[in-house]
């Protein structure tokens, strides 16, 4: 390393770190730590930058964020006359190129050798832990450590704590107090029961707070990433079963029994219908899919429905839907308006503009599920670049893992890159509802976490002393 950039890739590495809290204060602190990051990069290493030992990968993620660009255009140059949304979504697919430039940047820093992973331990940590006391204070309290209130008062089914009134603290939790978790094992001296207990603890710990904060699919996340856990740990299986057992049966009881009495009941009766719905919608997607259609209904469409439209429609066929869940019927209209343009996609957030409302679809500004947004937004092709920028580090992971390190690595030091596949991995699981792919938040966080992931060997070699 070149002693005169010391002090620049010092400020790097912080700046990466700091990304927990930039997400914190929203999306202008998020686009500017993202600007600062890529500014630093390429003064840096300038051309190199986009010199990578992962050629297959390189090329792949340059060939998807190129297809986006110039999907976007085809479908939307037509209409840039018109206004709307067609040249402003044209233009968020050129700015959408800052995440390929965020992504090359950490890919570089990682493969030199310079990534000090424990800074974004720290404030992972803090953070974490932090907002879980937050959300307890909330909860027992009506307000939480900066006199925020949740919107509908003690009938809330949902805290956002010092989020204030974005109902986003589970999904923080669900990925960032993994590091909190894991952080534990760095403790070299402690013995293994003791780890495992701590372990058990802190997950307990955090899985009630994202309980109170009444974000399920997060909660639900949180539980695959424990399941996922016990698959690639085996060593730890037992231990690590005992414990996921362990909380599953805290939650039945605290949710069957008189101790749910002490849980806020809109809160209680919300986590329950979680179960009930789920069932009913495993159901309803069969019948969709198999064409059985229990009840008949003139299809109604709106082109560009206004509020009054809105509202029309939903009143005229109201308990005559096929579909019960507002999520399916999203993911249906996805499905839907994908097969529009199935090989190309209709542009990037083509979805707002293209679907329709009529019976069993329901319209939003997104899919609420990264694959069918993928599919309705950049077609086939661009699903097949999404799965491999996604499944490829995954595996690459996986086999490397199970087979070598494993077995060759102390615990202390293979699990400080277990909570980036953990995250990756609850990111890229196919039924689950999300927020758009494309949007600031979550776009950082995959873009921010991938590289890491694609390169976890240059990680434990860095921080190998942690």
């Amino acid at each position: 390393m070149d002693t005169h950039n010391k002090k620049e890739y010092y400020i790097i590495n912080i700046l990466i770190a700091l990304f927990p809290i930039s997400i914190i204060f929203g999306t202008l602190a998020i686009n500017i730590n993202t600007i600062l990051i890529i500014f630093f990069g390429v003064y840096l290493f300038k051309f190199s930058l986009f010199d990578s030992d992962d050629k297959f990968f390189k090329y792949v993620i340059i060939i998807f964020f190129s297809y986006i660009v110039l999907i976007s255009f085809l479908n939307y140059f037509k209409f840039f006359n018109d206004g709307g949304l067609y040249y402003e979504n044209f233009l968020k697919s050129i700015f959408f190129l800052r995440y390929l430039l965020l992504f090359f940047v950490i890919n570089k820093i990682i493969e030199q050798n310079l990534f000090n992973i424990k800074y974004f331990y720290y404030i992972c940590i803090i953070t974490s832990f932090f907002l879980g006391i937050d959300l307890i204070i909330q909860y027992n309290f009506g307000k939480d450590i900066f006199g925020f209130v949740p919107k509908d008062g003690s009938e809330t089914r949902r805290l956002a704590g010092f989020f204030n009134q974005e109902y986003v603290a589970g999904s923080y939790l669900q990925k960032f107090s993994l590091f909190a978790i894991f952080s534990l094992f760095f403790f070299k001296d402690l013995s293994k029961k003791k780890l495992i207990l701590l372990f058990s603890i802190t997950s307990i710990f955090f899985l009630i707070c994202i309980f109170i904060s009444g974000n399920r699919m997060p909660f639900l996340l949180f539980l695959l990433n424990l399941c996922a856990l016990c698959f690639i740990e085996k060593k730890l299986l037992k231990s690590l079963l005992i414990s996921f057992l362990s909380i599953i049966a805290l939650i039945l009881i605290i949710l069957n029994t008189s101790m749910g009495k002490m849980i806020n009941e809109n809160l209680q009766v919300h986590f329950k219908n979680l179960f009930i719905q789920s069932k009913e919608i495993l159901i309803q997607t069969k019948d969709v899919f198999l064409g059985k259609e229990q009840y008949k209904h003139d299809w109604v469409t709106f082109v560009e429905s206004s509020k009054e439209e809105k509202k029309r429609f939903e009143e005229e066929t109201k308990d005559k839907y096929l579909i019960s869940s507002p999520h399916l019927r999203i993911f249906n209209a996805g499905v839907n308006t994908w097969k529009e343009k199935p090989v190309f996609g209709g542009g990037i957030k083509s979805f707002k503009i293209n679907c329709e409302w009529k019976f069993n679809h329901s319209c939003a500004p997104h899919t609420h599920n990264y694959f069918i947004e993928v599919l309705a937004d950049l077609g086939v092709i661009g699903l097949v670049f999404f799965l491999i920028l996604f499944y490829y580090p995954l595996l690459k992971f996986i086999i490397v893992y199970i087979k070598d390190i494993n077995y060759n690595l102390t615990i202390n030091i293979r699990f400080i890159i277990l909570p980036i596949f953990l995250i990756i991995f609850s990111e890229a699981f196919p039924i689950r509802s999300s927020g758009s792919f494309f949007s600031t938040q979550n776009a950082s966080i995959i873009f921010l976490l991938l590289p890491m992931l694609l390169n976890f060997r240059n990680i434990f070699k860095t921080n190998i002393r942690l």
